[in-house]
């Protein structure tokens, strides 16, 4: 498996673990839907842009 490939997918298992820390709040607090769905979205964007630029170093 190649270097590149290996960094990606430990990146991809920070982002879920990342990505479960998100949801979590977001359910014990009960928001609204279209709020929550916002709140994914930017969660979301900030998790990806940050495990790209960890593959890439």
């Amino acid at each position: 498996m190649s270097k590149l490939l290996e960094q990606r997918i430990v990146a991809l298992e920070k982002e879920v673990a990342e990505l479960k820390k998100v949801v979590q709040p977001a359910r014990a607090k009960k928001v609204k839907a279209e709020e929550f769905i916002e709140f994914l979205k930017q969660g979301i964007a900030q998790i990806t842009n940050k495990a790209w630029l960890n593959a890439e170093t």
